[in-house]
């Protein structure tokens, strides 16, 4: 255990690109949309946008440079590939908890001040804060920590097979989803299929990405033990 806690340290060490780039994206496409509702017309509808989604994805390239940076340097440390792993999924953990608790807070003052005076909406988005508000986190958490593991999970590949195993990994992921669809399609479901998403919550659709999350964390971790330093 104190091998994965020094391992979640030395993930640290690499701030600017784990906490710093997310919090200058997030900063900035908010600053955007509050440019934006300032030169709408005064008194208009509220208008709600996605931008706030735009620092998740940077957990995907956070993925990738947790292994490649440090993963050769951990290994001649002699540190366990296991150790390696807690670590390391352990520290994005809790840095996607912590941009999940921020944004469900923002959208607390999103509400308080009518959208930042300006009507515009970035977090407190309709359907993703219409129930609980640990709802609303546990989905914002479970998006951002399925782009980590996914960025990582490639690095793994990458270290592995090299391209080869990243792109053949790609493209059966891209074929899995369409049998999925081929599959909806001759069974004539999409119309159940629509009805079953509108029927789903913030709550239940974190639940299922933590399905995928389980599946990618086990393959990781497989991959990784495999994996080149």
């Amino acid at each position: 255990m104190r091998q994965a806690i020094n391992v979640g340290r030395m993930q640290m060490l690499n701030r600017w690109q784990f906490v710093g780039i997310p919090l200058l994206v997030l900063s900035t496409a908010l600053a955007f949309v509050i440019v934006i509702g300032a030169l709408l017309v005064p008194g208009s509808k509220p208008f709600y946008t996605g931008a706030g989604q735009a620092a998740l994805w940077c957990f995907v390239i956070g993925g990738v440079q947790s292994l490649t940076l440090t993963f050769p340097f951990s290994q001649g440390l002699s540190i366990t590939r296991r150790a390696y792993f807690i670590g390391t999924t352990g520290v994005f953990a809790l840095l996607t908890l912590g941009l999940a608790i921020l944004f469900y807070l923002l959208g607390l003052v999103e509400n308080a001040t009518d959208g930042w005076f300006v009507h515009g909406y970035v977090f407190a988005l309709p359907w993703v804060t219409s129930q609980s508000w640990y709802g609303t986190m546990a989905l914002v958490w479970a998006i951002g920590y399925l782009l980590f593991i996914s960025g990582f999970w490639l690095a793994t590949l990458y270290k592995r097979w090299a391209i080869n195993g990243a792109l053949v990994a790609g493209v059966g992921i891209a074929l899995i989803f369409l049998i999925i669809a081929a599959v909806i399609t001759f069974t004539h479901n999409w119309a159940a299929f629509g009805q079953w998403a509108m029927q789903q919550t913030p709550l239940s659709l974190a639940g299922g990405i933590l399905v995928a999350i389980a599946v990618l964390v086990g393959v990781s971790f497989l991959t990784l033990r495999r994996a080149l330093p």
